[in-house]
């Protein structure tokens, strides 16, 4: 769901209810959270390398879910996150080191 969808439907919202600006507030945060699959403390199974196709996984869990560009991971790198492309957090379970992921890398909740 893109940004762009989720500001005209707030502003569709807010304008045929004539609704108070924290109902507004509370619609938009209700939005972002449906958006996000998965959620911190949950162990998961990803791809580390190589995208959503690549051929090595890795199991790991959630430690932070980032929604703003933020410094993450073992490195501190600063990622792109936003509130419509989330990135996670995840420890890996081998290593113990955190590197940030995209939601479509992650291949199931174990």
């Amino acid at each position: 769901m893109s940004a762009l969808f989720n500001q005209r439907t707030l502003r569709s919202f807010t304008r045929l209810s004539k609704v108070s600006p924290q109902t507004t507030r509370t619609f938009r945060l209700s939005a972002i959270a449906m958006e996000q699959k998965y959620k911190e403390g949950q162990k998961v199974e990803y791809h580390p390398i190589g995208g959503p196709h690549g051929t090595s996984t890795s199991t790991g869990k959630i430690v932070r879910v980032l929604t703003h560009p933020d410094a993450a991971g073992s490195t501190g790198n600063t990622v792109k996150a936003s509130e419509s492309d989330p990135r996670y957090e995840i420890q890996n379970d081998n290593t113990g080191k955190t590197s940030a992921v995209k939601e479509n890398n992650i291949e199931r909740v174990l």
